[in-house]
């Protein structure tokens, strides 16, 4: 049974995504979908999606577990302030491009973990200044201020130090009718997925060097970030998405955790 599948296609999920694109392995019915939204993701049978945004998606869709991306001390995810944050307090934040868990992230971590106060959250770009701070993602968060006076924070670090929890920003999900009338097939996909995964780890070095390259990035803090992914979403991972997710007033822990299937025996990343 062909499956319809959509990923991700961003930065932060290169690992699963480029050897499709590249054709390292056979992509098969794979889309890969920059920005992949809820209302996109509801219309196949798998999407690896933002996991805030899947969360909207429980009451048709399981979590596998099998796939999902997770990081601790180093993330695509990043605070830019004029000074360092703990000078900062009463300034609008720009949050123009950023997905709804790194906004998400950053509604949880600026006041408890900083101790700034947002007076606005905006959805405008502006400049680092003494009056605005920026929330940017992706290759954005991974290029370094030009000046010795802005300050950067890496904020899925922020999240971890202050719950102790992992930052899950995609998730996997599948269609529950799908996953109880065909579950091999289901498998067979994940599987597909996971050999996909298994590639980009086995062609790790050019697939980094394919990627600063695109996007004008330092090859060395791209290792760093994609050295701290895990591509399972494990009980920590549940508890800490499951947190975020009552922080950000979307569904309690026992409504995800009763989500969460597996469909493989063998670990990803």
């Amino acid at each position: 049974m062909a499956l319809r599948i959509a990923i991700d296609n961003r930065l932060e999920t290169a690992r699963l995504t480029y050897p499709f694109e590249a054709g390292w392995v056979e992509q098969g019915g794979v889309s890969l979908v920059a920005g992949l939204t809820s209302t996109r993701a509801a219309e196949v049978d798998i999407a690896l999606l933002d996991s805030v945004s899947a969360l909207s998606m429980l009451a048709n869709f399981a979590v596998l577990s099998d796939l999902a991306l997770v990081a601790r001390r180093a993330t695509m995810l990043t605070l830019a302030t004029h000074t360092r944050p703990d000078d900062v307090d009463d300034v609008a934040v720009s949050l123009a491009g950023v997905s709804p868990a790194g906004r998400a992230v950053a509604l949880a971590t600026l006041q408890p973990f900083y101790g700034i106060r947002a007076r606005e959250w905006s959805e405008e770009t502006f400049p680092v200044d003494t009056e605005h701070a920026v929330v940017s993602e992706g290759p954005a968060a991974l290029i370094l201020a030009g000046d010795e006076e802005t300050h950067q924070e890496d904020l899925g670090r922020a999240w971890y130090l202050l719950t102790d929890t992992p930052f899950v920003s995609h998730i996997c999900v599948v269609r529950r009718g799908l996953l109880s009338r065909d579950p091999v097939a289901v498998a067979e996909a994940a599987g597909h997925l996971v050999a996909s995964l298994e590639a980009g780890n086995e062609r790790g070095r050019e697939l980094r060097r394919d990627m600063a390259k695109r996007y004008d990035i330092d090859r060395d803090l791209l290792v760093e970030v994609m050295a701290d992914q895990e591509w399972e979403l494990t009980a920590e991972g549940v508890s800490g998405l499951a947190l975020l997710a009552r922080r950000s007033g979307l569904t309690s822990g026992p409504a995800l955790e009763r989500a969460v299937v597996r469909v493989r025996t063998s670990k990803a990343g």
